[in-house]
């Protein structure tokens, strides 16, 4: 929700925002707490940070 005001996209702070959950998760050792349905949506997260312009 920080990203939102600051990229002035609330696609892109939603984006970041499961990127940075997964991130914490697998930081912190709890790679196991991250379910494969959050994993999917990375992927897609990450699809469309790169090919979504």
């Amino acid at each position: 929700m920080i990203l939102i005001p600051f990229s002035y996209s609330i696609t892109q702070g939603i984006i970041w925002g499961f990127l940075s959950w997964t991130i914490l998760k697998v930081g912190t050792g709890k790679y196991k707490e991250v379910s494969t349905t959050l994993w999917i949506i990375d992927l897609f997260a990450v699809g469309a940070l790169f090919w979504g312009h």
